[in-house]
């Protein structure tokens, strides 16, 4: 199908191949038919897929998600599937960590402050189309819980104390600290950096 796209034929997209047909045998040439009325369509490998989205991660978990291709992005053939792929955290994007119907994936076993390289494709009857553009993503998660705070007085000051906690392989950028009021309710002193 793809030669009758280039030169000297050049049909597009969707349009009918058309054709006529005659025999010839040890007598001679026969008449050409008449041209077909309905039949094959150019069709093609469906388009590049659009970007992934972190949906969640983890150090050890990252979910993503990515759009349906419709209508004429699909090469006007069902997608028989979605392929997600990965670097395994090895540089090159090329190792298949799922294939089918599903819009969304959970890669397990990743490490955590390491990067991972992603690209996701879509493959119809007539084959692969082009990949997204690679995603690159931290295995990486909040803070972890804040055990102990401490308070004191020194002279008119109170200092609050903690003890920093693992980051998660993201440097933590704030702390966010409340002091209970006397009516029960809780306000938000002004942010503070670590």
């Amino acid at each position: 199908m793809s030669v009758l796209t280039q030169a000297p034929f050049s049909l597009i997209f969707d349009q009918v191949v058309k054709v006529k047909v005659r025999s010839v045998n040890a007598f001679g040439t026969s008449q050409w038919s008449d041209y077909n009325s309905v039949g094959a369509q150019i069709r093609s490998v469906p388009s590049q897929m659009g970007p992934l989205s972190v949906i969640s991660k983890t150090e050890t978990e990252i979910t993503f998600a990515w759009s349906e291709l419709t209508g004429a992005l699909t090469g006007n053939s069902a997608i028989i599937s979605y392929n997600l792929y990965w670097d395994d955290n090895t540089g090159v994007v090329n190792k298949r960590l799922a294939s089918g119907q599903m819009l969304n994936f959970t890669v397990s076993g990743t490490t955590g402050g390491l990067p991972y390289q992603y690209k996701v494709s879509a493959t119809n009857i007539y084959g692969e189309g082009q990949a997204s553009e690679v995603l690159v993503s931290l295995a990486s998660d909040v803070p972890d819980l804040i055990t102990v705070v401490t308070t004191s007085i020194n002279g008119n000051n109170v200092v609050v104390q903690w003890v920093a906690p693992f980051d998660n392989y993201k440097p933590i950028l704030e702390y966010n600290i409340i002091f209970l009021t006397r009516n029960g309710q809780y306000v938000q002193a002004s942010e503070c950096s670590g």
